[in-house]
This record gives C-alpha cells, structure tokens and sequence, in this order.
C-alpha cells in the first residue's frame, strides 16, 4: 500500500492556477443527488453538478511524465487524496515497460437457424508500481478527489507490485446482445478496487489505503463543465452513474487490452479450434503475451462516457 503522509502530498501543489482549480467546491450529501431528475430539478441538477478539473481534460505542457489519479466519492478529504495518488502512480506504472498476458474463446452455435456468439477474453499485467507526489490537487462537490501526480525524486522511494486483470464477455444472438466487463486491482494481500459493469450497470466495491472495506455510493453523478479550455468540453453536462475513476479506468483497461491482443505475435500452437458436430457448435482458444507503455493525454465525452486519449508504444 502506498502512503504518503498528506504534508507531502500537498506540498507543491498548485491550488491557485485557474486551469487547476478556480471553482472552490461546494459539498452536497450524496443521496441528495439520487435518482433521475425531472423537469422541475432540472435547474438543480446544473447547479449541483460536479467540475472536471482542466488536467484531467488535457495534460498541461511540459508534463509529460504527470498522471491523473481519482478517489472514490464521498470519502475524507485527507484520506481522498491518498487514494488518487495511488491510483494515478497505477497509471504512471503503465507508462513503463508492461508485459500483459491473455486468453480469448470464441464460441459460436447454432440455434434455430441463428448464430449464438460468445466472446470471452482473460487478461492480467503485474505492474511496479512507485509513489507520486502531488503536483496539482482538486476536489469536487462529490467528494472525488482529481491530483496530477509526479514521480518522487529520490531513490529511496520504494515499489509496490500491482496485479491489473480484466474479464470481458460478449454475447449475441440475433440482433440481441449483451455484455459483461469485471476490472480489479490487487496488491499481494487483497482486493483494492473491483468494478463489474453489466449492461451499463456497475457493482463497485474498493478498499481505503488504510485497508477498510468502502460503500461505493451509485449515483447519478451529474458534470457541468471543466476548467479546462477545450471545444471538445463544450457540451450541456453528461451523467456517471459510477463517478469519475470506474469510467477512466475501465476505458483504459478495454483500450489497453484490444490494442495489445490486436498488435501481439501468435506462435501457431496459441491457436486452438475445436468443433463439436453433434452440437453443432464451435469453439476457438487464443492465448498471447505482449509488451507495450503507454502515455496519457486527457479524455473527452462522447455519449456520456469518458474515453481518455492514450498514445501506445509496443515493445517487440
């Protein structure tokens, strides 16, 4: 577990700029903002929704090696800070060398004349992970924490290993579909953060640094606007469901798996095809590795969602 005491997190941190942080943030009781609202709160929902700090948006200049860590909604502000940095020290450790091993099936049947379809895909990366100092901090009316986060300068900063695995599952039949995402970070003893997204709807639970298991509060998390000055942020708002960090950290765990498996090198006996004819069915195995960093740039809206802009680097 990464803890740094809150005189270092805070210290260096730009809190005055106006890219960073020009709106003081109001809190608001979470079940305040529960459920969908109608016409009548419409004016209370802008009013109350929560501002994307600049950062997040778009990386400043000349912070090329900065990141961006997320704290769960609601917590103390202290103990909110912790969390972000240590989730963004997850994304600066992506940005290093980063071996990612899978295995994907392929099933498919036919029933009634249609195709069933089944995609199911395994993945998993241990990762080093090194401590961050704070360069830049924001905390909106939710409670969620927003850091831009640097590494330490010194060689005594210690590392934490960090598991990343991931299990995606498609289904189609017809012209109807569903599907199933289940992402989740662990340290060698326990569960840090797992989110389970069916459909659109998430199942959520997280563990504070200081090992306490957490109530993940689902809301609907309302976004106005953010700080920073950038066309692709000008819209009416857009609505979260899970907050911020479940909608940053599983674009990014979706985009980093189908990037690797897309770009890996299969040797011949990673492919495996069996057919059943009795069944009528058929069922394909792929098992790859591969090597790749990469870097984070921001992130937009589109269709209420967050997709971050990440640059990949394979390593062959």
């Amino acid at each position: 577990m990464i803890v740094v005491p809150l005189t270092v997190l805070l210290s260096g941190a730009d809190m005055s700029s106006p890219d960073h942080c020009t709106h003081p943030p109001v809190r608001y009781e979470l079940p305040e903002l529960h459920g969908k609202y109608s016409d009548q709160r419409a004016q209370e929902r802008f009013f109350n929704a929560g501002i994307i700090p600049g950062f997040l948006a778009k990386i400043p200049e000349g912070c090329d090696d900065c990141f961006p860590g997320i704290s769960d909604p609601g917590m103390d502000s202290a103990a909110a800070v912790e969390q972000a940095l240590q989730r963004a020290a997850i994304l600066h450790a992506l940005s290093k060398k980063t071996d990612i091993h899978f295995i994907t099936d392929f099933y498919t049947k036919k029933i009634h004349r249609r195709r069933w379809e089944v995609f199911v895909h395994l993945f998993e990366m241990s990762i080093p992970v090194y401590p961050l100092q704070a360069d830049s901090v924001f905390i909106n009316q939710f409670g969620e924490a927003v850091v831009l986060a640097s590494r330490v300068n010194t060689i005594l900063s210690g590392t934490q290993d960090i598991v990343l695995s991931g299990f995606i599952q498609e289904k189609s039949y017809g012209k109807l579909s569903d599907y199933m995402y289940r992402f989740e970070i662990k340290d060698p003893l326990k569960t840090l953060f797992l989110a389970r997204l069916v459909n659109d709807k998430y199942s959520i639970s997280t563990i504070d640094t200081a090992g306490r298991e957490q109530d993940y509060p689902l809301y609907n998390y309302h976004y106005q606007e953010t700080t920073a000055s950038d066309s692709s942020w000008h819209s009416r708002g857009f609505a979260l469901v899970s907050g911020l960090w479940p909608a940053v950290f599983g674009s990014v765990m979706k985009s980093l798996f189908f990037y690797a498996k897309e770009t890996a090198d299969y040797e011949a006996g990673d492919m495996r095809d069996s057919y059943s004819k009795q069944l009528n069915a058929r069922l394909k195995r792929q098992t790859g590795t591969n090597t790749f960093k990469i870097s984070y740039a921001g992130c937009a809206v589109y269709r209420n969602r967050l997709i971050p802009f990440l640059e990949f680097d394979t390593k062959k």
